[in-house]
């Protein structure tokens, strides 16, 4: 079943129309696309894991993420998801970097948050001259955040999306130690 750490993008709105100031949970889940500030409130994130703590109830048996380059917030998705009695296991869903426009049509389609220190890097790396050091940086990206997820012990795998495009995630599992040489 599916988990979504800055909630459902269907729930995700414009900051603006909230008409109030941010909690300190909704500033963690803040996305920002070209400019302008998006967040799933308080009220509308209880509503996700109320439907996903139902779907578990109804015998789903594991939770595969929408995809997400934000550790924090995969960690604080998990601490909600525990107090709210979802016990099953949680597989963290991870999209490698293979070009800026494709990263950027899929994480605005996501409404994916993108650390603000990641997202300067990746502006800064953008064109055609820039591509190898745009997928090595990326490379470097996700493999740190898969370090982070396996050194909290606390999952019990790692779910990539390739769309069809494999090399990266050949390359991340490489650093991780994963591949044996053949």
């Amino acid at each position: 079943m599916a988990g979504y750490p800055e909630g459902h993008p269907d729930r995700i709105k414009a900051v603006k129309d909230l008409g109030r100031e941010l909690s300190a949970t909704e500033k963690e889940r803040l996305v920002v696309m070209d400019g302008v500030e998006y967040v799933c409130s308080d009220d509308d994130f209880e509503i996700e894991l109320v439907y996903l703590k139902q779907k578990q109830d109804a015998g789903g048996d594991a939770i595969i993420t929408q995809l997400f380059y934000d550790y924090d917030v995969f960690a604080s998705f998990e601490k909600q998801c525990r107090a709210k009695g979802i016990h099953i296991p949680i597989l963290p869903g991870i999209m490698p970097l293979n070009a800026y426009g494709g990263f950027k049509r899929m994480t605005g389609f996501c409404k994916t948050r993108i650390p603000p220190d990641m997202m300067l890097e990746l502006d800064r790396l953008k064109g055609d001259d820039c591509k190898e050091a745009f997928v090595e940086f990326g490379v470097q990206w996700v493999t740190n955040l898969c370090q982070k997820i396996v050194a909290s012990k606390k999952y019990p795998g790692l779910h990539f999306y390739c769309l069809n495009a494999s090399e990266r995630t050949y390359q991340i599992m490489d650093r991780l130690g994963y591949l044996r040489p053949s």
